[in-house]
Formats: C-alpha cells, sequence, structure tokens
C-alpha cells in the first residue's frame, strides 16, 4: 500500500517496505478508514483495495475536507459510532 495509488511504488522504493503484506494481517478485523474527498495522500482507489482486502473495514468519505478529517464532521462521527457499536458486541 502506498499513500496515493495501490499501483504507485515511489513508497516502496524509497524504503523498502510494501504495506498490502502488514494490511494483510488485518483481513478480518471490524475497521473503518475515513477519507476526506480532496485527499491528495489517499486515493479512493487506495480505499477500494483496502475494502477489496478486508471485507470487515467500512469505508466513510468526508466531504469537503482535505486529507485530515476532524473526525468531528457527522459522516466520520457517525461510522465511528457504527464501528464502536460492532466491536462491542
Amino acid at each position: 500500500m502506498t499513500c496515493a495509488s495501490p499501483s504507485h511504488s515511489s513508497f516502496r522504493a524509497a524504503t523498502g517496505f510494501d504495506l498490502w503484506g502488514a494490511f494483510a494481517g488485518l483481513k478480518t478485523v471490524d475497521s473503518l478508514v475515513v477519507r476526506g474527498a480532496h485527499s491528495d495522500l489517499l486515493s479512493a482507489d487506495t480505499v477500494e483495495r483496502m475494502k477489496a482486502e478486508n471485507p470487515a473495514m467500512e469505508s466513510v468519505i468526508v466531504p469537503n475536507v482535505g486529507h485530515a478529517p476532524t473526525l468531528e464532521e457527522p459522516e466520520a462521527a457517525e461510522a465511528i459510532d457504527r464501528l464502536l457499536a460492532r466491536i462491542r458486541t
């Protein structure tokens, strides 16, 4: 996994790390990815691959926000509440 695109290799080339292998360890873990709609670091394609790799993951897109949503946006807060409800059971 790279920040911008699942096929982009600059992170791996620069660091020697392929994060998709580590991400595979979360395959059955309930999780959440919150992406700002205007993020230039976490691409929509990467989020789609993350969801494909981990069917237990929910994703939410926060409109009109860049890379770092505050998590106080209604979309983010509601998704966090859903995640907490799932993992508390």
